[in-house]
């Protein structure tokens, strides 16, 4: 036996993606790594007590006529091993405006699932290898993923999703095939640096090995494996949390949260912006949401979405639509610092510089218009920071007339929910500045101009 289909088989009974009876739903591309996994799958079909397969194949139509030799190949190998296939067709306005990958990825699944349920597949297995899971792994670790991304990718998934080849590298696939004499296809948009997925696989994992010495696909796979256990760990104790209290139906309790680990915190507020928002929370807003709720605010207002608020009430902190409640506040800044601004959803942070840095500052405020300079005066500080009122007025810059603040939002398009809570900059009582929306006239820089203050608005 080769080792390759040691290791297939290992992994199918280490992680117990098969039983007796099984009808299972190969993914089949027509490159390397499905080929490979339908042929063990039915090589070994008998003794991991699969009754039946199926394959099921996706011609985006993307490559003009490969795509169509690709959809005949795969016809033709599920003909010749006798597995029933079900092809889908996908036209252009169903990718809709999306990151073509993103929308590939949701109407490929969405149609496995399909023709499992309606097949009755209870399993669907996909092809991803160690090689994938290595690229995953530091696809993940170069944007930041918390430890629930850098697990990579899971050998079973929820819905009957497994991947018996999660433990085998890709150039043991393609070895094997060679050695049997199996034919694939190839896709030639994999050997481009179209996406940053082919560019981690085409050039950076082939020049971290060639500088380090290092088998890197073994390594990044190890850590993704390490990460799984102590997800599986961190998840166990979140859960427990949950269970002493810390999570109630609608309301966490501040003080419990508080005590916990900072890892178990942020996976469960991540397991409690994730229901609320329908969405991923990103690292940034998992480690805001976290500060706020462990710093010493008796109360505050969050903007998580344009929709949602995350409300704390003393010992308590709610997620509410933001239609719910009063979205209201108001700062003053005293001088120049950084200064957290819940409420909005992001941060103030005010600096001070010489004329000399006029040239560089005046080109970030072109490229960013969450940046905004002004002449320092003694009088300018302190400012104030609140949400917009009914009747606010703002001079533009490049204008002598006030406007309506409310004109200005309706012209730029600015949703009613973002109106609530957008900061409104005020230098004593003048307003000075909206971020994103409108700089006055206040203060311009002029040739005259010895100190500078500016301002950026980040959004957290």
């Amino acid at each position: 036996m080769k080792r390759i289909e040691r290791v297939f088989l290992s992994t199918a009974d280490k992680y117990g993606m098969f039983e007796h009876g099984d009808s299972v739903l190969v993914a089949l591309s027509g490159g390397p790594d499905s080929v490979c996994l339908l042929h063990l799958l039915i090589r070994f079909r008998k003794r991991l007590g699969i009754e039946q397969l199926l394959a099921a194949h996706v011609n985006y139509g993307t490559r003009g006529r490969e795509s169509d030799e690709d959809e005949e190949f795969v016809r033709n190998l599920a003909n010749y091993l006798d597995a029933p296939l079900f092809v889908k067709r996908v036209r252009k306005r169903d990718l809709g405006r999306q990151n073509f990958q993103d929308a590939a990825r949701r109407i490929r699944y969405d149609f496995f699932r399909e023709v499992a349920l309606r097949e009755g597949a209870g399993k669907i297995a996909t092809a991803h290898t160690k090689t994938d899971q290595a690229e995953t792994v530091l696809m993940r670790v170069l944007s930041g993923a918390g430890v629930t991304g850098l697990k990579g990718i899971p050998p079973v998934s929820e819905g009957g999703i497994v991947r018996p080849l999660i433990e085998v590298t890709r150039r043991e696939v393609q070895e094997f095939l060679e050695s049997e004499g199996i034919s694939y296809r190839v896709d030639r948009t994999n050997l481009e640096g179209l996406y940053e997925r082919n560019r981690i696989r085409n050039e950076v994992i082939p020049l971290l090995k060639e500088v380090t010495g290092r088998d890197v696909e073994a390594t990044l796979a190890d850590l993704g494996d390490l990460f799984r256990q102590v997800q599986t760990a961190v998840s166990e104790m979140a859960e427990g949390a949950r269970r002493k209290g810390v999570v109630r139906e609608d309301s966490v309790d501040v003080g419990k949260y508080r005590a916990l680990p900072e890892l178990v915190r942020k996976f469960l507020l991540q397991e409690i912006l994730r229901e609320a928002t329908g969405k991923e929370p990103s690292r940034r807003l998992l480690d805001r949401v976290d500060e706020l709720l462990v710093r010493d605010f008796p109360s505050f207002q969050y903007s998580l979405t344009p929709d949602l608020v995350l409300v704390r009430s003393y010992g308590e902190a709610f997620v509410k639509r933001a239609d719910e409640v009063s979205a209201d506040y108001e700062e003053e800044i005293p001088g120049p610092g950084r200064y957290p601004l819940p409420e909005a959803g992001g941060e103030l942070v005010i600096q001070e510089s010489e004329k000399d840095s006029m040239k560089r500052i005046l080109s970030r405020i072109v490229r960013d218009r969450y940046v905004a300079a002004f002449e320092w005066t003694s009088d300018f500080f302190p400012l104030r920071v609140r949400n917009f009122r009914p009747g606010d007025r703002v001079v533009p810059f490049g204008r002598k007339s006030e406007k309506k603040l409310k004109s200005i939002f309706i012209e730029r398009k600015i949703p009613l929910q973002v109106r609530k809570v957008i900061p409104v900059v005020f230098s004593g009582d003048r307003l000075i500045w909206v971020p994103g929306v409108v700089r006055s006239s206040h203060l311009p820089l002029t040739a005259g101009t010895e100190k500078i203050i500016v301002l950026e608005y980040r959004r957290v």
